[in-house]
């Protein structure tokens, strides 16, 4: 059974010869029962306080609890975004690579294209330069052939009116024998 300060304040005691001073009695349960209801409510404070705080600790263990969680997941996020962007990079890693290899392979075949467009250009200006020299050569022994013509025919038309002026000669000298005679 739970005393309380007004059980203290009701009580009465049965009065002897000897006994106690009554007064005495009743100031110290007045002030037994003023402790005692200062402790009551003191209890009851730190029993409320005790409850708020237990509130708050399992409120805080709440939020641990939801931080906890909440930090797995941004860790679990943010290891999910490394392997997405990791990936990210390789497939971007490999489609550049992928590109290059094509650039050279394009660029190489191009450079054996040039090559071998060179080559037949170089080809080209031999033949060029060897028909060109051909072609040199069969009119200087064109003119070869022609000037020694000319040679000849200078030759032969100096012999000839030479010879068409002696004839002539021979021909008047003998028209004017004739005519002397």
């Amino acid at each position: 059974m739970k005393t309380s300060p007004i059980d203290i304040r009701e009580a009465r005691f049965k009065v002897s010869i000897r006994g106690y001073d009554r007064k005495d009695v009743e100031a110290f349960l007045t002030m037994v029962a003023r402790d005692f209801e200062n402790l009551l409510r003191e209890n009851n404070e730190l029993k409320e306080t005790i409850k708020q705080l237990t509130n708050q600790i399992e409120e805080y263990k709440a939020r641990e609890t939801s931080l906890r969680e909440a930090v797995i997941a941004a860790q679990r996020v943010a290891n999910e975004m490394k392997e997405a962007a990791k990936k990210e990079a390789d497939i971007i890693l490999s489609r550049a690579e992928f590109q290059a290899d094509k650039i050279i392979e394009n660029a190489n075949r191009r450079v054996m294209e040039l090559l071998k467009d060179i080559s037949e250009l170089k080809r080209q200006k031999m033949e060029f330069i060897t028909r060109l020299h051909a072609l040199l050569e069969g009119h200087l022994k064109l003119l070869s052939v022609q000037r020694e013509e000319e040679i000849l025919s200078k030759d032969s038309n100096v012999t000839f009116f030479d010879a068409n002026y002696h004839n002539q000669l021979d021909t008047e000298k003998t028209a004017k024998k004739d005519m002397e005679k």
